[in-house]
């Protein structure tokens, strides 16, 4: 196995392949609604079908009250102040004391919206480490040298999704925008490449799951999940940003892969109706759901 990943063309092939195999969900009958944790912080919302797997869970995320219809209006603080403080690294320049002091109250409350409250101070060094490992997972040239040493965890995953989310809607963008690598997405990629894996080779499999790393769950069928031959969970550092990376690479793909075939998959729901295009945050919504 490398830390190289797979090859575009064969990454695209796999993409394709998971997003042909999510299976239809009848959202109203599911057993999943009656499973919970921390009250109601999170239940898929029971509406009716639209009959495709995708845009129904899409449609059934919901979390802290907000679905995802909601979610862009309450995040768009977050997504603003994210986007001015990328901004500021990949124009050349580095945090100047206003903007550290912005960058900590900032992933303060990413943390407190994600349920995951720092167990320390927030460094504003770790931000800008995170948001420049982030960027430049993306493709885009930082100046900011030990991003090796940048922090990873359920709470950091998500400063990275907020700090690249600007580039999700970029249809110039050539990288992958990082997304929420939390123990709900893995282990939604993670039963996609097993129900997927007659139909790829064996050696793509192997690499998938050597490199999309499982997260440790607290709720759902993630509480003492006992995993498949072949996976492992991420424990160092390097194995959370390996599977950071790699899920976030493939997660780009899959979302080409929607775009590509509207007619198959529908489109990405939007603020209104459904007629969007799909996002790599969009297809990490499904999953959230999917990998409860």
């Amino acid at each position: 196995m490398n830390d190289d990943f797979l090859k575009d063309s064969d990454l695209e092939s796999a993409a394709a392949t998971l997003c042909e195999v999510l299976e239809p969900w009848s959202i109203v009958s599911s057993d999943k609604i009656s499973e919970h944790r921390r009250g109601n912080v999170w239940r898929p919302r029971a509406l009716p079908s639209v009959g495709l797997p995708w845009p129904d869970r899409v449609l059934a995320y919901h979390w802290k009250g907000d679905g995802y219809r909601e979610l862009q209006n309450s995040l768009s603080a977050i997504l603003s102040d994210s986007r001015d403080l990328s901004h500021v690294l990949t124009g050349g320049a580095t945090w100047e004391y206003e903007d550290q002091q912005r960058a900590v109250d900032l992933t303060s409350r990413v943390f407190s919206w994600g349920g995951v409250p720092s167990r320390s101070a927030i460094d504003s060094r770790a931000v800008q480490a995170v948001f420049a490992a982030a960027l430049r997972a993306t493709g885009v040239h930082i100046a900011i040298e030990h991003t090796k040493d940048a922090p990873w965890s359920s709470g950091w995953t998500k400063v990275a999704a907020f700090a690249t989310a600007h580039l999700d809607h970029d249809h110039n963008t050539a990288g992958s925008p990082q997304v929420i690598w939390d123990s709900r997405v893995a282990n939604a990629i993670r039963k996609l490449v097993d129900a997927a894996e007659a139909r790829l080779p064996d050696s793509t499999v192997a690499q998938l799951r050597h490199d999309l790393r499982q997260i440790r769950g607290r709720g759902g069928e993630r509480m003492g999940l006992q995993l498949p031959p072949g996976w492992a969970f991420a424990n160092t550092l390097e194995q959370k940003w390996i599977a950071q990376r790699a899920g976030s690479r493939l997660i780009r793909h899959m979302r080409d892969a929607l775009n590509a075939a509207p007619e198959r998959y529908g489109k990405m729901p939007g603020a209104e109706h459904l007629g969007g295009r799909w996002t790599s945050w969009g297809v990490g919504l499904a999953l959230f759901v999917e990998g409860y």
